[in-house]
């Protein structure tokens, strides 16, 4: 079996080099197989964190199309680290769950071992904002597209890419603060749907100034709605979050708003305990 101190694994992130700097290119097949093994091996010995560290790490430098895969895993294993420190989940729900992380994490790993590592990209944060970029573009043309289904699709597509870039490159949004277009707060509000995380509600109140466009509103009240249902909200989130679909209603079509309403009782469900 592989020894992972060969390869100096350690909980501290500057000691992660032998494994994620400059991966793939400078060592050969056989080296990068071995460095598969050691995540394996972490894996093996009760030490997911440690391989999800590195994931992400791996993840972060070179431009991977299952790059969201790992970092769904990382949102899943965090939720549960935190429901076993509430004692809100029994000793077998943990071992179930954590039993399916790992499994996830052999998939992912599994799908390094897929690559083409010739064709690996060390990412580029400048390229994924002037692609943010482009999309977003494209996306303020679609309003030129008269039939109304073909119109909202390719919003949704377009949406769906923002969504994919920001996953790779989340601070990317810094760029294009304090006036956020229709396609930026799509492609958040997909990310959001995707991914949840505690202080979103914050990136939702400072981007969403005045919306005019219901389509853009649909996608901002589903993701304020997976914030709920994940109960990824903070002490004192839920009087914001209702100023929000307040504002969100305002000329809204009947579809939309009674999304919102739909929300708003979840939300109130929520609030009162009942959905603990």
């Amino acid at each position: 079996m592989t020894d992972p101190n060969r390869f100096c694994i350690s909980k501290e992130p500057a000691l992660w080099g032998s494994i994620t700097d400059n991966w793939p290119h400078v060592a050969g097949k056989q080296e990068n197989h071995m460095k598969k093994e050691v995540l394996k091996v972490l894996i093996l010995k009760g030490k997911s964190e440690e391989a999800i560290k590195i994931l992400l790490d791996i993840s972060n430098k070179f431009l991977l199309s299952f790059s969201k895969e790992i970092i769904l895993i990382s949102s899943r294993y965090n939720a549960l680290k935190a429901d076993k420190m509430k004692g809100v989940i029994s000793n077998r729900e943990y071992k179930s769950e954590l039993n399916s992380i790992n499994e996830g994490l052999l998939g992912v790993i599994g799908l390094l071992d897929q690559l083409d590592e010739s064709k690996i990209k060390a990412k580029s944060n400048f390229d994924l904002i002037e692609k943010i970029r482009e999309l977003d573009e494209k996306f303020s043309r679609c309003d030129d597209i008269e039939a109304t289904t073909s119109r909202l699709r390719m919003k949704n597509e377009i949406a769906k890419s923002i969504s994919e870039n920001i996953i790779q490159y989340p601070d990317a949004l810094k760029e294009f603060l304090p006036l956020i277009s229709d396609g930026i707060i799509c492609g958040l509000s997909k990310r959001i749907q995707e991914i949840p995380k505690f202080g979103d509600l914050d990136l939702i109140e400072s981007s969403t100034g005045e919306i005019n466009s219901n389509f853009t509103k649909g996608c901002v009240t589903n993701a304020i709605a997976e914030l709920v249902y994940s109960q990824k909200l903070r002490i004192g989130d839920a009087e914001r979050t209702r100023k929000i679909l307040n504002a969100l209603k305002r000329n809204s079509d009947v579809p939309l708003m009674k999304n919102i309403e739909r929300v708003e009782a979840a939300l109130d469900y929520l609030v009162s305990g009942k959905g603990k």
